[in-house]
Order: structure tokens, then sequence, then C-alpha cells
């Protein structure tokens, strides 16, 4: 119900509708009988909870087996892609006993599209404890990316800059084989 405008005005809706059927004397017997009906049946929800959180009733004070195996589950989560073999992309990272840990690359402090952008990246880690990657901002990113096009700008610069070096070396080469295959001849 987080988009309350809409969903209240249509509970709201909902609500009067059955107001004003419960007044009309003709749905009255109907509306008590179903009520007394819904309100004794039992909930699948109770077969749910009592089925998938069997294991949660635990000592008080005590963390539950299952939210202990979800906790670890969460701070190292396998790193399997068919892709690259199992441990996902290596960069060295390993610590003892063979498993690899990745370094957090996500801070969680940034804002959250670019927090989504930067997960879409294979190599993407999200630092969970919020303190080991310094937040980007969207001022990071813009002075990230003016430093990109500078850096290819002077790349390509020096790249003209040596072609035309090589081509005037080329020529002038060009140009003494000529002469000298003129001295030759005369």
């Amino acid at each position: 119900l987080w988009r309350a405008d809409l969903s209240m005005r249509w509970l709201h809706s909902c609500a009067a509708r059955l107001v004003s059927m419960h007044a009309s004397s003709v749905f009255a017997a109907d509306l008590s009988a179903a009520r007394q009906c819904w309100r004794c049946s039992p909930l699948c929800v109770e077969d749910a909870l009592r089925e998938d959180y069997g294991e949660l009733a635990t000592e008080e004070g005590q963390i539950p087996p299952a939210f202990e195996r979800a906790i670890q589950a969460r701070l190292h989560p396998p790193r399997e892609n068919a892709a690259f073999g199992p441990g996902g992309l290596r960069f060295g990272g390993q610590v003892a006993g063979g498993a690899e840990r990745v370094a957090p690359t996500i801070s969680l402090h940034s804002p959250p599209l670019l927090v989504f952008f930067q997960s879409l990246l294979p190599w993407a880690e999200l630092d969970v404890t919020g303190v080991g990657v310094e937040p980007m901002g969207w001022s990071d990113v813009g002075r990230n990316m003016l430093q990109a096009a500078r850096s290819t700008l002077h790349f390509f610069s020096c790249l003209a800059q040596d072609a035309v070096f090589l081509l005037g070396q080329a020529v002038r080469k060009g140009c003494a084989v000529a002469r000298e295959a003129m001295k030759r001849r005369a």
C-alpha cells in the first residue's frame, strides 16, 4: 500500500460499498452470515507458517538456525557462474582455505541509481559493511567522464602526432632514395 492515494481511495470505496450493502435489508443477513463464515474458517497462512517457519521457535534471545543460515548466506553468497567457472571472476584475491574473496567496489551510501548501474558490472561487489568503499556521487561520475574524455583526446592527439612524424620520416627517406636513383642515372 505504498501508493497511498490510489490504493486508499480504492479501499475506501470498497468499504463504503460494503457499508451501504449492509445497511440494506436485502443484503444484511447474507453479509452477516458470510462474515461469520470468514471469521471461523482457517487461513492458509497458518499452514504455511507452520510448514515454512516451524524451526524458528527457539528460546528467547537466541537467533533461530534458519535466520543464522540466512545471515551467513547473505554475507557470503556463492560466486558460481558457468561462463567464468566456479568462484566467478578471479582477481587473485585468495584467502585461507582456497576460497576467494572479491574486494567490494560499491558503497551503500551512493545514490541508488548509481548503485544499480554499478551492480550491473560483472566484477561489482556490494560493501555490506557500509564503511569499506568510499561513496560515489554524481559529481564523481561527471569528473571521471571528463577525465576519460581528456585522456582519450590526449591519446588520439599523440597518435596523430606520431603518425605525422612517421609519415614525414617516410617521405624524407623516399626523397633521399629518389635523389640517389637520379644521381645514379645521371
